[in-house]
């Protein structure tokens, strides 16, 4: 397909990276012939000198063939109209990253008069993600949703001194009644899709599938904590936590929220928006004034702030004094090699998971052939894809036992989803029309169910 990127940010060679790897045509336009010179020396694409809402340059682009658009730049604004003057020359599908919460209450006017296929909001879709993860088990380090909400992903880290040390992943099920799909392991700087056979070590990381009551019976067997969340502190006070404490308000009344932050102006907005939280005007940097606000005591100890040192040091500090659920929000992806070394709980990038969102819409506008991307993570730093398809017609994947498929290697069928019953298939069960199907996979290509066949 033809691609048409606007801003050459982050997000934007990120995603230009991502899709010529798919074999997509992809441009990149950008003002920044510097940002725009790193994007196309990295990539395999086109760049053009512009401003993305300029017909001229839309039409230098080739905006008339183009499939999709997508306007990532800092300006709300001019995500808007670059994708409205692409409507007008092209009937492509056009996606925009729109991050201000005053327009956060009008997205469905803007899509209707924009024609926006797709908004994407990076803080509050980071915001969801911390949301989703404060609602897990206090030993939770991720939690992605299949299924509306109805089976999880999840990853925890394995202790030295934990029961799982050791034990082969067919014993799982039964020593520790559950029923749950392991779908991955990280050792040291391995990551592996794992058998039957292969035994967890001590400072394994692990992901596994499953519906919300197997979950809680393998935290409370395997002997995790399991607590839930009454007070939680937050440092830094910019949008995703303006949406998390919305999130958190708009389910839950009773827990009580403190947020941190040394600009005057967001603290009294913040107090403004919120009259139910306690909001502290101060640095967090500051240990005494942490301790003094309770980071010992509290349930879930939250950093987001805009500087990633900051943040790491932050979480790093409150795990040594606390035993709160920690979760650090980090932009830049350099950090990756760095963080497997370091404990800092939870990690949370705005800019992944926007491209995450970003990458699935596409695959699925390039899909429909009988099985729909529905959900789409990336994993591991990005070496693993945990997708849910619908199966919306038959295929040769469809009404075959699993053990008659020809299933590529580094592939695991995790979870089917039959009506309102959730089956974690064995070698006997098969897909059928109208399943939703979650696999995981290291093939990082998979675009429609039938590609996990060789």
């Amino acid at each position: 397909m033809k691609i048409i990127i606007v801003g050459a940010g982050k997000i934007g060679s990120t995603l230009a990276k991502q899709l010529v790897n798919e074999n997509h045509e992809v441009t990149v336009i950008d003002k920044n012939i510097n940002a725009l010179n790193r994007v196309v020396e990295n990539t395999d694409c086109m760049g053009i000198v512009g401003n993305g809402a300029v017909q001229k340059v839309l039409f230098d682009a080739g905006i008339e063939s183009a499939n999709i658009i997508i306007a990532s730049t800092n300006s709300d604004e001019v995500n808007m109209l670059t994708c409205l003057m692409a409507h007008k020359y092209s009937n492509c599908y056009a996606i925009a990253r729109i991050r201000d919460p005053e327009y956060a209450e009008e997205i469905n006017y803007l899509q209707n008069e924009l024609n926006l296929s797709l908004v994407i909001n990076p803080e509050q879709e980071a915001a969801k993600e911390i949301y989703h993860i404060l609602k897990q088990s206090q030993a939770a380090l991720l939690s992605e949703s299949f299924f509306n909400d109805n089976v999880f992903l999840l990853k925890v880290a394995i202790e030295k001194d934990s029961i799982l040390c050791d034990m082969k992943l067919t014993d799982i099920v039964k020593k520790l009644d559950c029923n749950i799909v392991m779908c991955v392991i990280e050792r040291d700087d391995e990551i592996i899709i794992p058998k039957g056979n292969d035994i967890i070590k001590a400072n394994d990381k692990i992901s596994f599938v499953a519906d919300i009551d197997n979950s809680n019976k393998f935290f409370i067997n395997a002997g995790y904590i399991q607590k839930s969340i009454k007070n939680i502190l937050i440092v830094g006070g910019g949008k995703i936590a303006y949406y998390l404490i919305k999130m958190i308000r708009d389910k839950n009344k009773t827990i009580n929220i403190k947020i941190m932050d040394n600009d005057k102006k967001i603290c009294t907005e913040l107090a403004d928006n919120f009259n139910d939280i306690t909001v502290v005007n101060g640095d967090g940097s500051d240990q005494r004034l942490l301790l003094q606000e309770g980071l010992n005591r509290v349930d879930a100890f939250i950093t987001l702030t805009g500087v990633d040192e900051e943040n790491m040091i932050y979480s790093l500090y409150a795990k040594k004094i606390s035993k709160a659920k920690i979760i650090t929000k980090i932009n830049e992806t350099t950090f990756s090699d760095t963080l497997k070394e370091l404990d800092v709980g939870s990690i949370i990038n705005p800019e992944i998971i926007t491209t995450n969102l970003i990458i699935k819409q596409v695959r699925s506008f390039e899909n429909n052939l009988g099985s729909d991307i529905v959900n789409f993570y990336k994993l591991c730093n990005g070496q693993i894809e945990a997708i849910e398809f619908f199966v919306s017609e038959e295929n040769e994947v469809v009404n075959k036992e699993f053990k008659e498929l020809n299933i590529k290697k580094d592939i695991i069928i995790a979870c089917i989803k039959r009506n309102n019953r959730i089956i974690v298939p064995t070698g006997r069960d098969k897909i059928l029309k109208n399943d939703n199907v979650v696999i995981i996979t290291k093939d990082l290509k998979v675009k429609n169910l039938k590609d996990i066949l060789n």
